[in-house]
């Protein structure tokens, strides 16, 4: 996986924007579950609250707006987000609520913006990394720096959505070591011989083929005790198959 060094991302494929997006969904969880055991809600503060209305989620309500500084990755246009990252978790915010009042009434009732569960976040990520936009970034005559980001397509001039998720180079192959992308290649790799997931052979061999070793484990087993006074056990054992990538 692309590491993010120094402030910015060395490799500005679409891998690499994923990763700016997980680190801003790490941070900023990491945040809101510091706010909530840090700051409880006061009995005052959910008396004021108005019945029926939501309270507002700002910097003290638990918002996406508090928080520790943002992760500072990918910041540069080489893997850049039309919009910051934290738009993902904004759009994905929920709201719960707690009613007040006696015997179960709800005369009062307080409300408060939560981030979305982390698996939730998962699967509009990997949403994000499939429909990825291959772009380009474009100058003008007078700037050394880019001005914006269009779709790489050939006499278009079309910007990206303020949704998407783009990348200026396309993902290197991981399957080969390449120390300059700093893959380690997956020769060698243990893999699952019926997993159809990543982790499956067929996958994570890059269609290499796999190895096949065979191990014998022994050890001792059904061990009772015997009055007086020793320990009796059986000898167990076991053969094993484990699977590397050629």
């Amino acid at each position: 996986m692309p590491a993010c060094e120094g402030g910015s991302c060395w490799d500005s494929s679409r891998c690499c924007c994923h990763v700016t997006v997980l680190a801003e969904a790490v941070v900023n969880r990491a945040a809101m579950r510091t706010f909530v055991a840090s700051f409880p809600p006061s009995r005052s503060a959910l008396s004021r609250t108005e019945p029926g209305k939501p309270k507002p989620a700002g910097r003290g309500g638990g918002g996406p707006g508090w928080g520790p500084p943002r992760a500072a990755a990918c910041s540069d246009v080489r893997c850049a987000l039309p919009r910051p990252p934290l738009q993902i978790l904004e759009e994905n915010m929920k709201l719960e609520c707690k009613c007040h009042g006696v015997s179960g009434s709800c005369t009062t009732k307080t409300c408060w913006t939560t981030l979305p569960q982390f698996r939730e976040l998962g699967y509009v990520l990997k949403d994000k990394y499939n429909e990825a936009v291959h772009v380009e970034p474009v100058r003008a005559s007078r700037n050394k720096r880019p001005t914006f980001l269009k779709i790489k397509k050939p006499l278009s001039y079309r910007k990206p959505m303020d949704t998407d998720l783009v990348y200026i180079e396309k993902s290197p192959n991981y399957c080969e070591e390449d120390p300059v992308t700093g893959s380690v290649g997956t020769q060698g790799r243990a893999c699952n011989k019926t997993a159809p997931q990543a982790s499956g052979c067929d996958l994570m061999c890059c269609g290499r083929g796999y190895n096949t070793h065979q191990y014998a484990r022994v050890w001792q087993c059904n061990c009772k005790f015997h009055w007086c006074c020793y320990v009796k056990c059986n000898t167990c054992s076991e053969r094993t198959e484990v699977y590397t990538c050629k």
